[in-house]
């Protein structure tokens, strides 16, 4: 593939494959792409990026020393001391820019209106409720990263005799456990925080019910559900905050769609 004759290596095409592939594996089966679909959106993708960060890079020939100090720290935040920015300088440069002329972009959207955000709810009134919640805690044996599958589940059954016979689950967990902080407590979440199969099991529980052993992708499990919190319809007032955000977010992404439109229509695109 060329744009305006510069060729786009096949590896970067690849793997921006390869990462929307994998970004599809924690989406419910129904809602994932075919195997095609995926491979022409990160064609588009890369077109995209590519426009961009040419765009970015003749808007903003220089960047300063403090900005790309900002975007490092950012970095090794995110990516842990096994990142080393001496070997992409140029790239967090680039980042910069890009992420100055998004900024740019989204700065050009209008305020959002107490009207418009009052027509967004009444429209979408169950799409701003709060959804069902679950207050669970779990004990989990991994089956990945090496750990032999026979004898994580051999110590699951174990921890599910103790518990049958009127251990706390709360010792169980502390004991057997691979993720015993708080004693497997998870907290209050929502469909969406978890794997679908974990909470395809712990969505259907009553409160106080604790599960049978199961498995997920990550190991074998035992759930108990302190409660379940019924999802209730909010007020314009208690959802207002979110329904300004959703817009807000909409009418950006808008924005940078018609701006890398025209990008789009000034530049000529070669696909193989």
């Amino acid at each position: 593939m060329k744009i305006d004759g510069e060729l786009v290596e096949p590896e970067e095409l690849s793997a921006e494959f390869r990462r929307l592939m994998q970004s599809q594996q924690d989406r419910p089966d129904a809602l994932r792409l075919p195997e095609e679909e995926v491979r022409t959106l990160a064609v588009e993708h890369v077109i995209n990026q590519h426009l961009i960060l040419r765009e970015a890079r003749r808007r903003y020939p220089h960047v300063k020393p403090d900005e790309v100090r900002r975007r490092t720290k950012q970095l090794k935040e995110r990516l842990g001391a096994q990142f080393d920015p001496a070997g992409h300088r140029e790239a967090i440069g680039d980042d910069v820019r890009a992420e100055k002329l998004v900024s740019e972009v989204h700065a050009s959207v209008p305020a959002i209106t107490e009207e418009a955000a009052r027509t967004e709810y009444e429209a979408n009134r169950a799409s701003y409720a709060e959804p069902d919640r679950v207050h669970v805690s779990h004990i989990v044996r991994h089956t990945f990263g090496g750990a032999d599958p026979g004898t994580a589940l051999t110590q699951i059954m174990e921890a599910q005799r103790l518990l049958k016979s009127g251990s706390p689950f709360e010792a169980v967990a502390r004991r057997f456990s691979d993720q015993h902080g708080q004693a497997g407590d998870l907290g209050t979440f929502a469909r969406g925080a978890m794997v679908e199969k974990f909470e395809n099991v712990v969505f259907r529980m009553k409160s106080g019910e604790m599960s049978d052993v199961f498995q997920t992708e990550f190991g074998y499990h035992i759930a108990l559900v302190h409660e379940r919190l019924p999802g209730k319809e909010r007020s314009f007032e208690e959802a207002r905050a979110d329904v300004m955000k959703a817009l807000r977010e909409r009418e950006r992404q808008a924005a940078l769609d018609r701006f890398v439109e025209t990008l789009r229509q000034a530049s000529e695109i070669e696909r193989d």
